[in-house]
């Protein structure tokens, strides 16, 4: 009788010795044995996973676990695993300082991070009209690089929104994941409305504030 109920037909069980294929941001890489720390895991890649990226295990429930150096981690083929740019302090000088400063004079708390695309900038806690739930969220502004001259397009929240009747919003139904989480797309397009050389993150800021009023709006 097999005593370990996660092992499947034809699986080895979970103290086999031997390599363990697993997945790293999708491509399949080869563990030498079962339980490895992520110092060790980060060096299972080519080239090896470098420290200005933060490694996370994929679970199946809402919220994935951050593996650091010296956590162990047990391994089977279904484990799979993902790196994100590593937060950087919050309010840092990567956001132009009129942009951070405008930001502060609101009292909004922020984070910015970076990836291959531009800015991630985090607004923390950030309060959105009455007809949504919840009052408080985060929500995520991706600045590409070629900001203030390129438009940002759509923004995401997490946790994510939903009318006070409890249905999403038109247009929220998609899923994004970034800085290990995953949050609630708004498909929102600010498209040719945006000024090259006049617009910003306050002009941006205020565009997403009017798309939440209007989805208070209707969901009154």
């Amino acid at each position: 009788m097999n005593e370990n109920p996660r092992a499947g037909k034809g699986q080895p069980p979970d103290d086999a010795p031997g390599r363990v294929p697993i997945r790293i941001d999708g491509k399949v890489v080869i563990a030498p044995q079962r339980e490895m720390t992520g110092a060790a895991i980060r060096q299972l890649t080519v080239p090896p996973i470098s420290d200005d990226r933060d490694l996370w295990l994929d679970k199946d429930g809402p919220v994935d676990d951050l593996v650091e150096d010296n956590d162990v981690v047990r391994l089977s083929p279904q484990t799979a695993l993902f790196t994100v740019p590593r937060i950087i302090t919050p309010g840092s000088s990567d956001l132009a300082n009129d942009d951070a400063a405008y930001l502060a004079s609101l009292g909004i708390t922020h984070s910015v991070s970076s990836d291959d695309s531009g800015l991630l900038v985090v607004l923390h806690e950030f309060e959105v009209p009455a007809g949504l739930e919840p009052r408080h969220t985060d929500v995520l502004i991706r600045l590409p690089s070629g900001f203030p001259d390129a438009a940002p397009d759509m923004f995401w929240c997490d946790p994510p929104l939903q009318k006070s009747g409890g249905s999403p919003p038109p247009g929220t139904e998609g899923r994004g994941t970034f800085l290990g989480r995953t949050w609630q797309r708004w498909s929102r397009h600010i498209g040719g409305n945006w000024r090259p050389g006049m617009d910003g993150l306050a002009s941006y800021l205020a565009y997403l504030r009017r798309c939440l009023a209007m989805a208070s709006e209707q969901a009154a």
